[in-house]
This record gives structure tokens, sequence and C-alpha cells, in this order.
């Protein structure tokens, strides 16, 4: 008998870019996927008609992360990315925070499916990125799905 085990790992990749375009700070970070974003890739296997989660929310809590996290811990903007598949086993979503939205010492990232409230797929924290009034941080938050 053939065993095959899939793992689904998550990825965030991080740009802040000043006024003048210019990267400010950079980073990727890996993700936890937590017990809501499992069951809610079962739900979709299943019926197929649950919500992509297609959003993405960053905070300013680092609490560490723990499977049993349902929302961010201080969320403070969220936006609709835009879903794509690089290659044929990941899903992406990316969205970008424009001047004068999520200001602040961003230290948490997650993506959900709804524009408010929705299930938590994944939820990971950071050391700070600080994003002033005029920065833009763009957000590209994959699930890969990898056999072991």
């Amino acid at each position: 008998m053939f065993l095959c085990e899939i793992k689904i790992k998550g990825k965030i990749h991080l740009v802040l870019l000043g006024e003048d375009g210019n990267i400010k700070d950079e980073r990727t970070v890996e993700n936890m996927i937590v017990n809501t974003g499992r069951a809610h890739i079962i739900d979709r296997l299943q019926a197929g008609a649950v919500a992509a989660a297609d959003y993405i929310a960053i905070g300013t809590n680092n609490t560490a992360v723990t499977a049993a996290d349902t929302t961010l811990n201080t969320e403070n903007a969220r936006g609709q990315g835009t879903l794509s598949q690089p290659d044929a086993y990941t899903d992406r979503s990316v969205f970008t925070f424009t001047a004068g939205v999520g200001t602040g010492t961003i230290v948490e990232a997650g993506r959900l499916n709804a524009s408010s409230n929705g299930t938590l797929m994944g939820r990971q924290t950071f050391t700070g990125i600080v994003k002033g009034a005029a920065d833009s941080l763009q957000v590209t938050y994959d699930f890969t799905y990898a056999a072991s």
C-alpha cells in the first residue's frame, strides 16, 4: 500500500515601500495553518461552496500564535487580495495596504475568507515593521501543498 502525506505550509512575504517607492523593509516568514484553516480546506474539498480565503489582515499584537487562533489579536486593517496560482501546488493572495491604511508597528498577519469576521486560515507574528502614514505594505500570502 502506498501512503502519501500532504502537508500545507504557509509563507508570508512583506515588502514595505516608502513614499518614494523605494523598499524600506522586506522579509519572509513562515506561517502557522490554524485549526479553523485546516477545517476550511476540508470544507472546500467536500462542499466547494465556502468562500475562498482571499483576504489579508495585518495587526499590532505579537501574542504568540497557536493552532486554536480564530482571529488576529489586534487587527488594524484588512483587504481583499488578488488570488493566483504561481505553480501547481501554491495558492497565493496578494494585497497592498496603501498610504494611510494600516499604519503603526505591524507585527502580525493572517489570511481569512471574509471582509469582516470570517474563517482564519493562518496567522503569524514577526519582528515589527513600522508602517508610516505615507508608506505602503505589500503582503504576499502563500499556502503550498507539499507531499512529504
